[in-house]
């Protein structure tokens, strides 16, 4: 299934990288390490697949946003020591809201998550790295004291 991945990224990348001719040299180590992890027991090209990005031909783009589901939940709890250290701050309530993906050298998550007491509003968006390893989730970096109407987006 590496193999489908990587012949479909080659087969999407040309028009996606039009007029960005370093996008192409960008993209296609990603493209070979997919290729090369066929029967490693990474995840095959369906589940990786991302059906709901925004642009499929735009790598990296981020995706439409995901309601809190169990997967969300387990991705907050792996990553809950790591914003206490960062937030110096620990909430009462710490759970998803919604979430974006974004396909790089893994995964991205950015997720809204509830933190009350945290900030002054109670929610925080948090940036989420899941390697190709399939090790453990980092927390790139927060943003405390967003509004819970703030929109979730992409951010560093």
């Amino acid at each position: 299934h590496g193999a489908e991945l990587a012949q479909a990224f080659l087969a999407a990348a040309p028009g996606a990288c039009r007029g960005r001719p370093d996008a192409m040299t960008k993209m296609l180590p990603l493209a070979l390490a997919l290729l090369l992890c066929q029967g490693s027991g990474m995840p095959d090209y369906q589940s990786l697949r991302h059906s709901h990005i925004k642009d499929e031909r735009l790598p990296g783009g981020t995706s439409s946003p995901h309601g809190a589901d169990a997967a969300c939940g387990r991705l907050l709890a792996e990553v809950a020591d790591a914003f206490r250290s960062q937030a110096k701050c620990s909430p009462e309530a710490f759970s998803c809201v919604n979430y974006l993906t974004q396909v790089v050298a893994g995964l991205n998550y950015f997720v809204k998550a509830q933190v009350k007491p945290c900030g002054e509003h109670g929610y925080a968006h948090l940036r989420i790295h899941q390697g190709l390893d399939q090790g453990p989730p980092g927390l790139s970096s927060i943003r405390l004291d967003v509004r819970e109407d703030t929109e979730l987006e992409f951010f560093d």
